[in-house]
Order: C-alpha cells, then structure tokens, then sequence
C-alpha cells in the first residue's frame, strides 16, 4: 500500500484497501508504504480532503490514524473558510450588480459548493472564474468595492485580474476550447 492507491481510494476507486490494526505511530505508517506527510500534501494539491472525510466516514479504515484524521480534518477547515470568503465576495459583488446591468456568471471554483450545498464539494480555490457580457461594467464594480488589479490586454478571453485581501478574480469573456474530442465530430449537440 502506497500513497497513490490510498488517492486512488479517496477518490472513490472501487477496491477495498487492507484493514490494518490501528496504525498508531509515523513508524506504523511507513512499514506500510505511506509517508503520511507526502499523503496530505498529495490530497490538499489534488483537492480530496472532503472526499478522504467523506471515504473515512463510510469505511473506518484501521489504517488511518489519528494524526493523519487529525491533518486532514485542518485542510477541510481552512477549504471551508476559504470557500465562505470566496461566497462572501461573490455575494457582494452581486448585491452591487443591478438587475438592469449586464449579469456575470461564476465558473468552476465554488460553484458545485454553491448549488449543491454539498461539502464534499468545498476545495480550495486559489482564483475564481467569471464570465460578464460587460467586463468593463464588472470591472468597475469590483474597483468600487477596493479589489485591485490589471487588465490582460495580451488575452483575448481573459479580461483582467482583481484581488482583493486573499480572494483573486479572473474577468473571462469566454471560455477558449482550442478543439473538440474526435469522437464529437460525428455528435449531434441537439437534445434527443
């Protein structure tokens, strides 16, 4: 057992990991193939940290100790007040967004979170993505509200970046898909 399998779990692989006895010391974690601190660093890049919860709460691995429950548990805390500053701005920016004004649309990011209430959709989010039939409009806005920042004038689909205090927006005007699967050549996008 390694680090890849223990992500291959998180991520909700269908396979049963062994069922050690309690793994009670760093030692313990090493004789069975896991460095605990390069697991934690793995799951917070790749964003698993609820999706470890989530995993624990189903299967009680014997094999995941306290310290790394322990770990884990600090990411999720600062993912979810991360993600509630980031819904906070959202909020904001929105309350000041007439209904007479062009809309803006929130991409990626804290968006599943947002709709689903789901926490195992809070992950950290170093930017958050937003569409605005009027850039500049929303542009404005945000300097109203203090965020700083600077057009990409080099981008076409980008429009400019902001930051306020830890929270960054990226103004898009669209989404670039460079090209599409071979296998959607051939596909109908109308609804059957």
């Amino acid at each position: 057992m390694n680090e890849s399998i223990v992500l291959k779990w998180v991520a909700n692989a269908d396979m049963d990991l062994p069922q050690y006895n309690w793994v009670s010391t760093r030692s313990h974690f090493q004789q069975f193939g896991i460095d605990k601190d390069k697991l934690l660093n793995l799951i917070q890049r790749h964003r698993l940290e609820q999706r470890f919860l989530r995993r624990f709460q189903q299967q009680h691995p014997k094999w995941c100790n306290k310290t790394l429950l322990t770990g884990i548990l600090a990411q999720c805390v600062q993912a979810a007040a991360s993600t509630q500053r980031q819904i906070d701005a959202i909020q904001e920016i929105s309350r000041q967004v007439t209904q007479s004004s062009p809309s803006f649309t929130l991409i990626k990011g804290v968006s599943t979170y947002a709709l689903t209430s789901d926490a195992i959709h809070i992950h950290r989010s170093v930017d958050l993505d937003i569409f605005a039939a009027e850039p500049g409009y929303l542009w404005e806005v945000m300097e109203d509200l203090g965020y700083r920042g600077q057009k990409t004038l080099d981008c076409q689909h980008e429009y400019a970046i902001l930051s306020r205090g830890d929270i960054t927006f990226e103004i898009h005007r669209f989404l670039p898909i460079a090209a599409y699967p071979p296998n959607l050549l051939n596909c109908s996008f109308l609804p059957s």
